[in-house]
């Protein structure tokens, strides 16, 4: 296949991704940029790369904190908060398997049968976390989840949460996959020489 060619996939991924508001204008920006070389790769890379690193690691925090014996709602609001920082401008899409659940296991039950606590709170701080970090890379959809999911956190159950964070855990994983396309991508067009 030719730089020209896959160049032509890489736009076409963009834009439905653009369509289906998965990213939005911030995004863009940022890949024209590095496309037109105003901003070196590396750059763009990195941040990239440190949201994919952010958002992977405040998500599984939450899935620590809501497999805890006692769940403690305070610090799971405190995480969700982060998670909402670190991805404010949303990213995802809806079709991604839900397989991302599976880091929750919502079965766990304390000794005497009870449901355990969890800490809301803190997770509601690491998805406000998320929100932020998604905002740095034009993560749209990621961002307006980490939205939908404040509105759960009034209720203090964890089925409430694990609902919520389905969504979350979605578009997550539809921006990884559309983030790590883009750059093994361009990893084929830099090694097929001269710029087309």
């Amino acid at each position: 296949m030719s730089a020209a060619q896959i160049r032509a996939e890489i736009n076409g991924l963009i834009a439905s991704k653009f369509a289906e508001g998965t990213v939005n204008q911030y995004f863009l920006q940022l890949y024209v940029m590095w496309r037109y070389k105003k901003i070196r790769k590396g750059m763009v890379v990195e941040v990239m790369e440190r949201f994919l690193q952010d958002a992977d690691k405040i998500l599984t925090e939450i899935a620590v904190l809501l497999n805890e014996p006692q769940l403690d709602y305070d610090k799971v609001e405190g995480i969700a908060d982060q998670l909402e920082g670190c991805s404010s401008s949303s990213v995802g899409a809806k079709r991604v398997n839900l397989s991302c659940v599976e880091y929750f296991h919502p079965e766990a039950k304390t000794e005497e049968g009870n449901q355990p606590v969890v800490d809301f709170d803190k997770v509601d701080a690491l998805v406000q976390q998320l929100k932020g970090c998604s905002s740095s890379v034009g993560a749209n959809k990621l961002s307006v989840s980490c939205m939908h999911f404040r509105r759960f956190n009034h209720s203090k159950t964890k089925e409430g949460y694990l609902i919520a964070l389905a969504p979350i855990m979605n578009e997550f994983c539809d921006v990884r996959n559309m983030f790590l396309t883009i750059l093994q991508m361009e990893e084929q067009v830099d090694a097929l020489g001269p710029k087309y």
